[in-house]
């Protein structure tokens, strides 16, 4: 995708996106947003120019930021060369002090009179971290940029620190493809259950509590068998992994990171996925929705989209201060012996799915108008 130019004539638009690798949340939508804006593209006479501006997993400290300054300063010399023939500027959003290079796409942007569509991605600004970088931003970006959104819980909490703005809702859940069951979700047995957990592994992810949720109900003398899927963030989260060993009272199935069959075959084999992150970006898990699309139920923590009255209907969503261990362990119990709590939640997740087709109309709509197309 880097650097490509998809179809033809002008004006254009210039994507600057953090883009896999690596591999996580914000790339995957960052993506699939992407993928909007091609398709839309190809309908139309525009121009759309594509700059990755992410830096390999692989790389020190130091030599990731000067990978991202290499790439950002690319896409900026792009927009100043090609102003004329651009309207518009599509950038994901850095947080903390990578805000920096946001700032610069979108001053370039304004300089240029380049209308600019900042994607958000990231929960910590909109919470109690201090928010003077995102209104700096504002700041930048000028009057005219607009700032999409994954919630309406997130449009009110930014309406908050900058009230100018101008900002569009887009559901994260445009990500999600849509599967076809390879086989019909059923019941899980009361004598046993599998339980399942997917993501970057990270200790602020929840990876602790996902281990003590499956010794919680083994010992309530469940058999518990849990899946995880994943690649350890750091040598801290390789050593927990390494100190677990085997368990005497569960079974551990690690599987690694997951990509294609192997996806699929992780959530055809899981009951219930948990999903307890503490972790302070977190703003829309995808793979919370990956799972209610496969008619799996989750248990998860509150963040500011991923809210009890509207996650209920497809699992449990928890306070951060609620006991998650002992309130999961007792609800996956539940969910085993009460037959009209299965129920429930399977005709809530057939009611949830039809949020992913929405969310991807109104990707489709807002990619149209970053590019101009009435």
């Amino acid at each position: 995708m880097e650097g490509v130019t998809v179809t033809r004539g002008r004006p254009g638009v210039l994507v600057a996106a953090h883009l896999p690798p690596p591999v996580h949340g914000m790339s995957v939508a960052t993506a699939a947003f992407v993928e909007a804006l091609k398709e839309e593209a190809s309908k139309s006479d525009t121009q759309l120019s594509i700059h990755r501006i992410s830096a390999d997993s692989n790389r020190t400290q130091i030599g990731h930021h000067l990978e991202r300054i290499g790439r950002v300063l690319t896409a900026v010399v792009s927009l100043l060369r090609h102003r004329h023939s651009l309207t518009s500027l599509y950038v994901s959003v850095d947080a903390d002090f990578g805000m920096i290079y946001t700032m610069a796409l979108c001053g370039a942007a304004r300089l240029c009179h380049i209308t600019s569509y900042a994607h958000h991605h990231s929960a910590s600004y909109l919470g109690q971290a201090p928010k003077w970088r995102v209104q700096l931003l504002c700041r930048v970006a000028g009057p005219a940029a607009h700032h999409i959104m994954a919630c309406p819980d997130a449009v009110e909490r930014f309406e908050s620190i900058y009230p100018k703005s101008e900002i569009d809702l887009v559901p994260m859940w445009f990500a999600i493809n849509d599967p076809s069951p390879s086989r019909q979700r059923v019941k899980p047995t009361p004598s046993h259950v599998t339980i399942g957990h997917m993501s970057n592994l990270r200790l602020e992810k929840g990876l602790k509590d996902v281990f003590d949720t499956a010794d919680s109900l083994a010992a309530r003398g469940i058999p518990t068998r849990l899946v995880l899927a994943g690649q350890p963030r750091s040598e801290q989260e390789s050593a927990f992994l390494a100190l677990q060993g085997d368990h005497d009272r569960f079974v551990l199935d690690y599987r690694g990171p997951v990509f294609g069959r192997d996806r699929e075959d992780f959530f055809a084999d899981i009951d219930v996925f948990v999903f307890p992150s503490v972790y302070r970006h977190e703003y829309t898990p995808l793979v919370l929705g990956e799972s209610i699309a496969r008619g799996i139920p989750i248990v998860t923590r509150e963040t500011i989209c991923c809210r009890k009255e509207f996650f209920e209907r497809a699992g449990l969503v928890l306070h951060d201060d609620a006991d998650f261990v002992a309130e999961s362990a007792k609800w996956i119990e539940d969910l085993l012996n009460i037959e009209d709590m299965w129920d429930s939640l399977s005709a809530g997740m057939i009611k949830f799915k039809c949020e992913f087709k929405e969310a991807g109309d109104r990707a489709s709509e807002v990619a149209r108008n970053i590019l101009g197309i009435l």
